[in-house]
């Protein structure tokens, strides 16, 4: 192999690499509600009251699932998906929950979202963060530009 040639070869490897952990930075996957371990459920959104259940260990890979969807799916997801209180880790509907997004806080995907049963509770955190970020309800998060804040 040429010099030429072994260069070319290095480049595109870590060309690939460098790829690679940027797609699993901001990787999101389907999974069953039971795969997501109890620490990391107060970042998660899930369904079990459709005929196929669905989970996601991130809010913000829920909602970019949500958008590829057809409106009756959409619907579906918008009447039926809980999220776990960040506080109490009580199940809730997300529709009834209020979301705090910044890039203060850290999930597993990456978009920084994470849901509290009151507005209050999502304020106080954001003030305790001490960084930018915003509280939201459902359908105003539905509006958002949905991409990881990493």
């Amino acid at each position: 192999m040429t010099k030429k040639k072994a260069t070319g070869s290095v480049i595109v490897f870590f060309a690939l690499l460098l790829t690679a952990t940027f797609v699993y930075a901001g990787e999101c996957r389907n999974v069953s509600a039971n795969d997501i371990p109890d620490a990391k459920k107060k970042y998660s959104l899930f369904n079990d009251e459709v005929s196929k259940p669905y989970a996601f260990d991130d809010i913000g890979c829920a909602l970019l699932w949500r958008q590829k969807q057809c409106i009756s799916i959409q619907m579906t997801f918008d009447g039926t998906a809980r999220v776990h209180d960040f506080i109490s880790a009580k199940p809730i509907y997300a529709k009834d929950a209020f979301f705090l997004k910044s890039k203060g806080v850290s999930t597993p995907g990456g978009y920084g979202i994470i849901a509290f049963e009151k507005r209050e509770e999502a304020e106080k955190h954001l003030k305790k963060l001490g960084t930018e970020g915003k509280v939201l309800s459902f359908d105003e998060l539905l509006q958002e530009e949905l991409k990881p804040l990493k």
